[in-house]
């Protein structure tokens, strides 16, 4: 969430470094699925990150939301869109960029039955193959917008198929979590104040 000015985890970093400075922090960037089994065999502490499908064995605490917009590139057809209503004809020929870590068609039903060739398992890949004119994609908004102020990309419909997307942490069910790993999630509770902390099992 490095381009997300709303995402607690910077600001509970900041609060965290200064409150355990002897703490070693390692730092990972992974695809959801990784995320979560790398909690589960117990190579990393906490996951952060958007979790569609929850997996047993792990429990997940809401901190916060962003959305995901539906996004093409400048020279795809439904970049010249302006009116913010489109063809479903239009929609429906255009081929999907997918993100190989989740199903597309159960989180965004708009993308049932298109075309796709491709899938990327970060978001980065996603950009890329938007940016290419040739395909449609979902990414995080405060990802996208770097292209969109470019006018190299551009929100389908203006909007209209957006998704707010939830974020959690995700901790093995049944492990007792120690003072750094509940004081890590304490900031991040207190740095997204907007999201009432639930647990989902």
């Amino acid at each position: 969430w490095i381009s997300n000015d709303t995402a607690p985890i910077v600001n509970a970093l900041v609060k965290f470094t200064k409150a355990a400075e002897d703490v070693s922090i390692e730092l990972h960037s992974m695809a959801p699925d990784d995320i979560e089994y790398a909690v589960l065999d117990g190579r990393i502490s906490i996951g952060v990150g958007v979790f569609h499908t929850p997996k047993p064995g792990l429990l997940y605490q809401e901190i916060g939301q962003e959305f995901i917009g539906l996004y093409c590139g400048f020279g795809h057809p439904l970049f010249q869109d302006t009116s913010g209503t489109v063809h479903k004809n239009l929609l429906q020929k255009a081929k999907l960029a997918r993100r190989a870590y989740l199903n597309e068609e159960k989180v965004a039903p708009v993308t049932h039955g298109l075309a796709s060739n491709v899938k990327a398992h970060q978001v980065e890949g996603i950009a890329l193959l938007i940016l290419t004119g040739n395909f449609i994609g979902y990414l995080p908004q405060s990802f996208a917008n770097m292209w969109v102020k470019d006018g190299r990309m551009k929100s389908v419909a203006q909007g209209q198929f957006d998704l707010p997307t939830p974020i959690k942490t995700v901790t093995k069910r049944g492990e007792k979590l120690n003072l750094v790993s509940r004081t890590f999630i304490e900031y991040l509770e207190t740095e997204a104040p907007r999201a009432s902390p639930r647990t989902i099992t």
